[in-house]
């Protein structure tokens, strides 16, 4: 059986400051990857950029990019995740809701 490393795929267009720790401590991620939406949408190398034997918990600021990007992922076979509500809403209210 295939062991996926769990990785946090940063999303967000601007890079600030998070506990990059913390996040990736409550989704067992090893990993941290910092792409930017536009980078990722706007990228036809993107298959080859990522590795599907990874599972990616994408987050952004508010979750909507993330979702995107993670029904994007998906749809090219990968195995990704949206962190529902974002860095914001997870960070605030310390919720652990991924779809």
């Amino acid at each position: 059986m295939l062991k996926h490393t769990k990785t946090l795929l940063d999303v967000r267009m601007d890079k600030k400051e998070f506990d990059v720790d913390k996040v990736m401590d409550m989704f067992c991620c090893k990993e941290y990857i910092y792409i930017p939406f536009d980078e990722i949408v706007d990228n036809e190398n993107l298959e080859y950029m990522l590795d599907k034997s990874k599972e990616y918990f994408v987050v952004c600021n508010s979750g909507n990019k993330s979702k995107y990007v993670v029904d994007m992922l998906n749809s090219l076979g990968f195995k990704a995740f949206n962190i529902e509500g974002g860095l914001k809403g997870l960070l605030e209210d310390d919720k652990l809701n991924v779809s």
